[in-house]
């Protein structure tokens, strides 16, 4: 099964730089945010955590999302999963209300 994505705006106020929230195009309710600096290999910055924070917190506010991806941009870019540790569980205490 192929998704078609669309960009999702630039995170309001404070646009987006280091990554790209994007959705699926149909009524699948996937959302998509990608590490988008494969300039230094998708390294994380205090501002890259901070967009990734408010993009789970938006896609957790959109009921029609059900499914989150988190992937890295370019061939030779590193993403590691340690963004669970930094991000996941105050997101899922938050939306699981536990």
């Amino acid at each position: 099964m192929s998704t078609t994505w669309v960009h999702a705006g630039d995170g309001g106020d404070d646009a987006y730089t280091d990554i790209r929230y994007e959705t699926s195009a149909s009524p699948q309710g996937i959302a998509k945010i990608t590490i988008a600096r494969p300039d230094v290999r998708n390294a994380f910055r205090p501002r890259t955590v901070v967009e990734i924070s408010r993009a789970l917190e938006r896609a957790r506010e959109d009921t029609a999302i059900g499914v989150i991806v988190l992937t890295g941009e370019g061939t030779e870019a590193y993403f590691k999963m340690t963004i669970s540790a930094i991000l996941m569980p105050p997101f899922i205490t938050r939306f699981c209300g536990t």
